[in-house]
């Protein structure tokens, strides 16, 4: 499946290239090379594309060396995996998982990128959600509709693991335990415990202040 998504991506991947500059990578730039990259990109969108249909795109003017400092190397290349091997959520299942993708690169991007994935023409119409891999359970990142060439276009500023599924399986996701809503009730509980606690503690400390007073 995977090699038919990337010798398809020519002829089916959306038509971002209108007056951008494109580079094809296979391997990692050094930062020479790059800086020269984001100096074009003050002219023109960046378009950076691997060999396994993922790319990323810079708006015109967005790219800056000083959002990289200290990174020597860049790596836009990435794996894509239709096998669920990850147990990051235990909701994450074989009827929702759709594939991960591990970036090389890791860390803040030069500027926010439209990176576009190929999932293939049977996810054409739904909605895919994309999430990150923490250590412990996943975060969602974005949500978009599959093209009718089967790529997604999802919208981030750095670079990790990645899931896409057919629905939301963050922590927050409707439905889940630990939901948002759940968060904010623990966080009101506490804090009307605590006033309450305060009370306690204050009508005792008076209380002990009379009984004082009475013994003189």
């Amino acid at each position: 499946m995977l090699s038919e998504l990337a010798a398809n991506e020519s002829e089916n991947a959306p038509d971002t290239s209108s007056e951008a500059y494109e580079v094809d990578v296979t391997q990692a730039l050094d930062r020479m090379t790059f800086s020269g990259i984001v100096t074009v990109n003050c002219e023109a969108d960046v378009i950076i594309k691997s060999d396994n249909g993922v790319s990323f795109k810079f708006e015109q003017n967005t790219m800056s060396m000083l959002a990289v400092k200290g990174i020597d190397t860049f790596d836009f290349t990435s794996v894509i995996s239709t096998e669920l091997t990850d147990n990051a959520s235990d909701k994450l299942t074989e009827d929702n998982f759709v594939m991960s993708i591990d970036y090389a690169y890791s860390g803040k991007l030069p500027a926010k990128a439209e990176i576009t994935i190929p999932v293939g023409v049977e996810y054409a119409g739904k909605t895919l959600y994309y999430s990150r891999v923490l250590e412990n359970g996943v975060k969602l990142i974005d949500s978009a509709e599959v093209d009718e060439n089967g790529f997604i276009t999802v919208t981030q500023d750095s670079c990790s693991d990645y899931l896409l599924t057919t629905e939301d399986i963050s922590a927050n996701a409707a439905g889940s335990t630990e939901s948002a809503d759940t968060e904010d009730k623990r966080s009101a509980d506490t804090g009307t415990q605590g006033i309450a606690v305060i009370a306690g503690v204050a009508f005792i400390a008076g209380t002990a202040l009379t009984l004082s007073r009475k013994k003189k």
